[in-house]
C-alpha cells in the first residue's frame, strides 16, 4: 500500500510539554487534548478571540450627521467583551454621542447603536476602507449601513480565529499530523472552516516557518496532513478559522502529531476493515426489540509475511512502547493511490492482543496486528 505508516508517539500526549490556547471554554480546557479518549475535547470560549492589527482592521468610519468620523481602535488581543469596549471607546472619543457596542452569545452577531438621532456606518468610505473592522465583527462591508440608530451584523462572528500552541521546550521532529472527532457528536467545525498545522522557532505566528492546510473529511470524521520531509521546530500550532460557525464555537477532540514510523515493506494485501455496531438490544416476551443506540466501532487487521529483521525490530520496539494501553494512528494509504480517501483507512486505536511473531526461516518472521478504534 502506498506510504503505509505508523504514528506511535503523539507529542500532544506528552504532559512535559506546555499546551496553551487563545481561548477555551471553562468545561473544555486545552489540556483535554492530552487525554487519549475522543470524548474529551477543547472548545473555544463563547465570546471568542479577536485581534486588532494596525493597518489591517483598526478603524471604524461613521457619521452622526456632523461630518465623517474615523477613529482608530486600540490594537491588541481581545475577547468579544473587550473588543466591544475598545470600539465604544474609539467612537465616543471623537463624538459627543454615547454608543452601545455588544456581542450576543445567543445569536453570535454584533450590534452597534447610538444615543443620538442618527448613525451611519460608512464601510465603503475610501479613506480607511482597507482598515475597516466591519468584516471582523460580521458586517457586510460591501455597502454602508444607513437610515437607523442601531445596526446588527449580517453574519455570525463568534471569533476571528483560535490557535492551540504546543511548546516542546526544545526543537522536536515531526512529519505527520492527524485529527479525529468524537463519533458521538457532530463535527463542531463548519464545512468552510480553515485548519492549519504550523511550526516555528519562536512563539510568534505572523509568518510561521511551516503552515499547511489540514484537509478535513467530514464523511470519515478525520483530517490529516503529511509532510514530504521532517520538520524540526520547538513550537507547533493548530490554527482554526471558522468565524461564521453557527455553533458559536469550534471544538477539537483528538489531535495527533508524530514523527511517523515507516517500514521498508508494506503489509500484505488482505486488509480486514471491520465495523462493529455496539448498540444493545432488549427483547420482551412478545418479541418486540428495543435498542440502546451506541456508536459504531471499527477495527483493522493486517499482517506481514517474511518480514526482514530491521522491520521486525522496529515493530517490536513500537509494541513495547505503546503495548495495548496507548493509542496509535495507522495510515494505510497516505498517498491515496489505492482507496481515494486516506481518512477512510486511517484509524486511531490501540493494538488489540499480544505480540505474536512466527519465525519462517533464519531472521525472517510472519506477524499480524489488529487495531481497535479508540473512542
Amino acid at each position: 500500500m502506498a506510504e503505509f505508516r505508523f504514528l506511535d508517539t503523539n507529542r500532544f500526549f506528552n504532559t512535559g510539554y506546555t499546551l496553551s490556547a487563545t481561548s477555551e471554554a471553562p468545561d473544555f480546557p486545552v489540556e483535554n487534548l492530552q487525554k487519549h479518549s475522543r470524548s474529551f475535547s477543547w472548545r473555544s470560549k463563547s465570546d471568542g478571540h479577536f485581534t486588532v492589527v494596525a493597518g489591517v482592521n483598526d478603524n471604524i468610519q461613521f457619521t452622526t450627521g456632523a461630518g465623517t468620523l474615523a477613529p482608530f481602535i486600540a490594537t491588541g488581543t481581545y475577547d468579544a467583551t473587550g473588543l466591544a469596549a475598545a470600539i465604544k471607546t474609539a467612537m465616543e472619543g471623537v463624538s459627543g454621542d454615547t454608543f452601545t457596542v455588544s456581542y450576543s452569545i445567543t445569536t453570535g452577531k454584533w450590534t452597534i447603536s447610538t444615543s443620538g438621532v442618527t448613525l451611519s456606518l460608512l464601510w465603503t468610505w475610501p479613506v480607511f476602507i482597507t482598515r475597516q473592522i466591519g468584516s471582523t465583527i460580521g458586517f457586510d462591508t460591501s455597502s454602508d449601513d444607513t437610515g437607523s440608530t442601531s445596526y446588527t451584523g449580517d453574519y455570525v462572528a463568534h471569533h476571528e480565529y483560535d490557535r492551540i500552541v504546543l511548546d516542546a521546550g526544545a526543537a522536536i521532529t515531526n512529519d505527520s499530523f492527524a485529527m479525529f472527532f468524537n463519533p458521538l457528536n457532530d463535527i463542531q467545525l463548519s464545512t468552510s472552516a480553515v485548519v492549519k498545522i504550523e511550526a516555528n522557532a519562536t512563539d510568534v505566528w505572523t509568518a510561521p516557518s511551516v503552515s499547511e492546510t489540514v484537509v478535513i473529511n467530514q464523511d470519515f470524521e478525520a483530517g490529516s496532513f503529511f509532510f514530504t520531509s521532517d520538520k524540526t521546530y520547538r513550537y507547533w500550532s493548530i490554527y482554526i478559522e471558522d468565524p461564521t460557525n453557527t455553533d458559536l464555537f469550534v471544538e477539537l477532540n483528538c489531535v495527533y502529531l508524530s514523527d511517523a514510523r515507516v517500514l521498508t515493506q508494506p503489509p500484505e494485501i488482505g486488509l480486514k476493515d471491520i465495523i462493529n455496531d455496539k448498540s444493545k438490544k432488549n427483547t420482551n416476551e412478545y418479541g418486540h426489540e428495543y435498542w440502546d443506540r451506541y456508536p459504531l466501532r471499527k477495527s483493522a487487521a493486517f499482517g506481514y509475511k517474511i518480514i526482514d529483521e530491521t522491520d521486525r525490530q522496529s515493530l517490536k520496539e513500537m509494541f513495547k512502547l505503546v503495548g495495548n494501553h496507548t493509542p496509535i494512528v495507522v495510515v494505510f494509504d497516505q498517498l491515496e493511490t489505492v482507496f481515494g480517501d486516506k481518512e477512510e483507512f486511517m484509524i486511531y486505536g490501540r493494538i488489540d492482543g499480544k505480540w505474536d511473531a512466527s519465525q519462517v526461516f533464519l531472521t525472517y518472521f510472519d506477524l499480524g496486528f489488529t487495531i481497535l478504534e479508540a473512542i
